[in-house]
């Protein structure tokens, strides 16, 4: 069971695992540990007092999301690891994939925030001093990119529309610009922010041939930005965003 378990936290090193067994999710070794201090649970182990004793903890299954809001409200990424086989019918150990991953902007059911809240995830996008910006509030499918000056006016419209999440380009990791940013920064190892595949990305979720028809014949930063968001909700969600339906061009300000 644990060399599936190390399989699937693999996938998701970032990310605090919640693994499925029966009708509970449990948490293993450093993860326990944060959830443990963090959702106020009883920390146990798997052979207490041995050199390979392993730390554990357990949420009901029904109980989960309650649980999975408070880590992403701090901050944290969640990956959610179901069966996903009737365990009657399995042969031998039951089989278990990552589901869905929740991260601060990446909350898909409007139940999980509060009333009227928004959950904006953003993503720069930077040539020179022009910054290229896109926002993605998954809950609702609204979409929306524009491109500024700098990467100052970015951080300040980030910080008006209150994102909860930023992906940036390794380039950004360390720039003080983003200090004044209240969000999680999230910088993906394989995120691609190559602007033909980026663009290819928004061609196939919208189902054109061209993005001319959302503004953005010219919008080669906002294209990159939004290509990547789009890229992170595909992989997060094990596939796509259902409510993602249009990008919209805006002003900031």
């Amino acid at each position: 069971m644990f060399r599936q378990y190390r399989a699937l936290k693999e996938q998701v090193p970032d990310a605090i695992l919640f693994f499925r067994m029966g009708d509970f999710y449990e948490l293993f070794f450093d993860d326990a540990r944060v959830a443990a201090e963090l959702l106020d649970l009883t920390l146990t182990s798997r052979n207490r007092g041995a050199p390979d004793e392993i730390p554990m903890a357990g949420v009901p299954h029904h109980a989960a999301r309650g649980y999975v809001r408070t880590l992403v409200d701090r901050g944290y990424k969640v990956a959610i690891a179901d069966q996903v086989e009737d365990p009657k019918a399995a042969r031998g150990l039951v089989r278990r994939a990552i589901t869905q991953v929740v991260t601060p902007g990446m909350v898909l059911d409007p139940e999980d925030l509060a009333p009227a809240e928004p959950c904006w995830l953003g993503a720069l996008a930077v040539v020179g001093r022009r910054v290229g910006l896109a926002l993605l509030d998954a809950s609702t499918g609204a979409f929306r990119v524009a491109e500024v000056a700098d990467l100052s006016t970015a951080v300040e419209e980030l910080g008006r529309a209150g994102a909860r999440e930023v992906l940036l380009p390794e380039r950004l990791r360390d720039a003080p610009e983003l200090a004044a940013l209240d969000a999680a920064r999230t910088v993906p190892e394989d995120l691609s922010w190559d602007p033909a595949r980026c663009r290819e990305r928004l061609q196939e979720r919208f189902r054109v041939a061209t993005l001319a028809g959302f503004g953005l014949a010219d919008r080669p930063l906002a294209i990159r930005a939004a290509g990547a968001i789009v890229q992170y909700a595909r992989e997060t969600q094990q596939g796509t965003v259902a409510n993602l339906r249009a990008i919209r061009v805006y002003t900031p300000g």
